[in-house]
């Protein structure tokens, strides 16, 4: 398109004829009525339309119908509840500096790389026993920590899980019978994943820990239980497969005939360990008149015998027991009824080494 360039035009104006200045009208040419013309049915048909004679608002309804559709897409594809400029401009909180303000906002938040959180921040707290990259909150530390995560009392035959009764201490107070308590399978238990026990209950009963399925509990040796009397404490721990493991507790320190470090053995041979190391062995003997009796200490010494004393049963008042040739593991007794004359009795004695 181009401006009106016809003859008696004024800087591409149009002017009217004035005979005073012997001033023509300017001239209209065909090419540029044509190029109007075309200009305004581009208009008017430009959302592929056609032209029809009876319309005289064909260009103006096209140019109302191409922004009402620009306008029309924009809202459509904005949520209902911010289709007009001033729900948009209320959503921004009517503010001119909009972006200034988000960016301050921003900056006063803890960057996702090495934050340094102030105030008292929380997170959920991760499964039980959860060792993978997650947050450790207080709650989750307090569950695997040395803390037991709660104290239980348990009164009555129950199974045991990993989730209810795992890193905690469970009391058996309450129970006016004998009681049966089946510790969670190990392999439903974390390696490490301990639980420890009281029997708190009526001292005429006794509280018996039970395996489930083929596990077993050692303490040392592998059993399908061990039962706890009044007072007795054992703290389980599991190797996460088959096994729980006795490692602390009353019934851990006396576990066993020969372990434990109140490890002890009762009959008519036996001993007792004290922590210090000390033992104490005692027995009986039959012995004969014919010359000495080899006695076998029930276990041996570590390292050395340091004191016998013997006791004789005997039918007369001159009766008496000696020994001799003591070591670790026994000693030769001989028993007399006068200082020249052996003979047979029954002999006991006390053994004291460490």
């Amino acid at each position: 398109m181009d401006r009106i360039n016809g003859a008696g035009h004024v800087d591409h104006l149009f002017v009217a004829e004035d005979p005073a200045t012997n001033r023509p009208p300017t001239e209209i040419t065909a090419e540029w009525m044509n190029n109007l013309q075309e200009e305004v049915v581009a208009i008017a048909t430009m959302d592929g339309g056609a032209l029809n004679p009876a319309v005289k608002t064909q260009a103006r309804d096209a140019i109302v119908a191409f922004f009402q559709g620009r306008i029309d897409a924009l809202v459509n594809a904005s949520p209902a509840a911010l289709d007009t400029l001033k729900e948009l401009a209320d959503a921004l909180g009517n503010d001119a500096n909009f972006a200034t303000t988000i960016t301050n906002a921003l900056a006063l938040k803890a960057p996702l790389a090495s934050p340094a959180l102030s105030g008292t921040p929380s997170a959920p707290t991760p499964a039980q026993f959860d060792s993978s990259q997650k947050l450790a909150t207080t709650e989750f530390a307090t569950k695997i920590g040395l803390s037991a995560a709660d104290l239980l009392t348990v009164a009555a035959d129950a199974v045991l899980t990993a989730a209810t009764h795992v890193g905690r201490t469970i009391l058996t107070g309450g129970a006016l019978a004998n009681i049966t308590l089946q510790v969670p399978l190990a392999n439903t238990v974390r390696k490490g994943g301990c639980i420890e026990f009281m029997h708190t209950g009526n001292a005429a009963y006794s509280a018996a820990l039970q395996r489930q399925g083929t596990d077993t509990i050692n303490n040392p040796a592998a059993k399908t239980s061990v039962s706890l009397g009044f007072g007795d404490t054992i703290m389980l721990e599991s190797d996460g497969v088959s096994q729980w493991f006795a490692v602390g507790g009353s019934l851990a320190m006396a576990s066993g005939t020969t372990t434990g470090v109140f490890g002890a053995s009762f009959g008519t041979s036996g001993f007792q360990k004290l922590p210090s190391g000390k033992i104490i062995q005692t027995g009986q003997v039959g012995t004969n008149g014919s010359g000495d009796t080899v006695v076998a200490f029930p276990i041996q010494f570590p390292n050395a015998v340091r004191s016998i004393a013997l006791g004789v049963v005997g039918s007369g008042a001159g009766y008496m027991a000696t020994f001799n040739t003591p070591t670790v593991n026994g000693m030769n007794v001989g028993s007399w009824s006068s200082t020249t004359v052996r003979a047979g009795a029954t002999v006991h004695y006390i053994a004291v080494g460490d």
